[in-house]
């Protein structure tokens, strides 16, 4: 499977904070967001660590909304995808919201892409792309 910029793509919390803070990475990154998606959970952690960093919550709400096209929930059925996700890759350390990501990729057939490099050792059925 080949990279392709153009098709939508499930974006990781840790992909658009390089973004939003111009890390190693963000030119690659950017290429990939015209057609973007983003679980609820990943766009939570992205609200956390912006606030922490002393972003108000509303500049930080309209930044999200500005760059992610669309949100996407997770229901009751994605929480068995989901912990399948952690429970086969347990000692990478992936956090919640990254097996959520992962795992809404895998579940709607998407491109995932993360600045994290251990997803490269992640077993999925949808391509990982690691801008870093």
């Amino acid at each position: 499977m080949t990279n392709n910029s153009s098709q939508p793509s499930i974006i990781d919390s840790s992909a658009l904070l390089a973004v939003i803070y111009n890390e190693k990475g963000m030119d690659s990154a950017k290429e990939y967001f015209d057609n973007s998606y983003m679980s609820v959970i990943n766009a939570a952690e992205c609200l956390i660590v912006l606030n922490r960093n002393g972003m108000p919550e509303d500049v930080a709400k309209n930044l999200l909304e500005s760059i992610i096209s669309k949100f996407l929930p997770c229901e009751y059925h994605d929480a068995e995808l989901i912990a399948k996700v952690k429970n086969a890759h347990s000692k990478l350390g992936l956090s919640l919201a990254d097996c959520t990501c992962i795992s809404l990729g895998n579940k709607l057939g998407l491109q995932i892409v993360t600045a994290d490099k251990e997803w490269q050792q992640v077993e999925s059925n949808s391509q990982i792309i690691c801008i870093r």
